[in-house]
C-alpha cells in the first residue's frame, strides 16, 4: 500500500478512537450542577411510544449519557495534543518525519469532526453526525438548518448529517434507518455551547415498524477539558 494512502486510511479510524475519546473523556467537574450539563429530550410516535430526557455526566459513556463534540470546541495546543498522541510513539518528543506528518493533518478540514451528538439511556440511543466531506464552511460556526440524509451509508454530502437510532428492547438492540430525509435545527452554536432540534421518520430495518422522532438538545461549551475553547 503506497505510505500516504495508508496514512491516510489510518488516520481515517484514529480519527473515529480520537472522537470517541472526546465524548467519552470529557470532564464534568464536582462543582458542575445538572444544569449547566448537556441534556436530550426524545419522543418517538408511531408503532412504537417513548419519552426520555437524559443529562450528560451521570454515567459518562455508559448506559445513560449525553454530549455534543465539535473541534470548534477544541483549541489548537490541545488538538495537536490529541492527534500527536495517536502518531507519535514518544508523545513527548515525536520524530521529524512523525512532526511532518502531524503539521499535515492539523492543515486537514475538519481536523476531526464539524459537529458530533451521541445520545443514549437504556431504552434508546440516537447519534447525528458530520460526514468528513463537511469542511468548515459547508458548517460553520453558527446556527443553521442542516438537512439529515436517508438511508444507512456513512457518506453524506458536504453540509449533511447522518443519523442513527435505535430502540432497545427485552435487552436487544433494534435498528432504525430514516426512509427520508430529516432536518437539525441548530438555534445556537457558538463558544458558548449549542443547542437544537431535530426531527426524521424511520423504519425497522429487520422488521416492518415506521415511527416518528422528534428530539430536542442543549449543550455547554466542552472540549477534552471542559471550557478548552470556550467562552463560558
Amino acid at each position: 500500500m503506497n505510505r500516504s494512502v495508508g496514512q491516510r486510511w489510518n488516520w481515517g479510524w484514529k480519527r473515529m478512537s480520537l472522537v470517541a475519546g472526546v465524548l467519552l473523556g470529557t470532564v464534568y467537574v464536582s462543582d458542575v450542577s445538572a444544569a449547566e450539563r448537556a441534556t436530550l429530550q426524545v419522543e418517538v410516535s408511531g408503532d412504537v411510544s417513548l419519552k426520555a430526557s437524559v443529562t450528560a455526566g451521570d454515567t459518562p459513556g455508559g448506559p445513560a449519557d449525553v454530549n455534543v463534540t465539535t473541534d470548534y470546541w477544541i483549541n489548537d495546543a490541545q488538538m495537536r495534543e490529541m492527534i500527536t498522541g495517536l502518531n507519535a510513539k514518544r508523545a513527548a518528543s515525536p520524530t521529524p518525519e512523525e512532526t511532518k506528518h502531524i503539521d499535515e493533518l492539523m492543515k486537514s478540514d475538519p481536523r476531526l469532526t464539524t459537529f458530533l451528538l451521541r445520545a443514549s439511556d437504556p431504552t434508546f440511543s440516537v447519534g447525528l453526525s458530520a460526514g468528513t466531506s463537511s469542511k468548515y464552511k459547508d458548517l460553520p460556526f453558527k446556527p443553521a438548518h442542516l438537512p439529515i440524509s436517508a438511508g444507512t451509508g456513512l457518506s453524506t454530502a458536504p453540509g449533511e448529517l447522518r443519523a442513527t437510532f435505535k430502540l432497545i428492547q427485552s435487552g436487544k438492540a433494534v435498528l432504525f434507518k430514516l426512509d427520508k430525509p430529516g432536518a437539525l435545527e441548530l438555534t445556537q452554536f457558538d463558544k458558548k455551547g449549542a443547542k437544537g432540534t431535530f426531527s426524521f421518520t424511520a423504519k425497522e430495518i429487520n422488521g416492518t415498524r415506521s415511527i416518528s422522532v422528534k428530539g430536542s438538545f442543549s449543550s455547554p461549551c466542552h472540549g477534552p477539558i471542559r471550557g478548552s475553547a470556550c467562552a463560558i
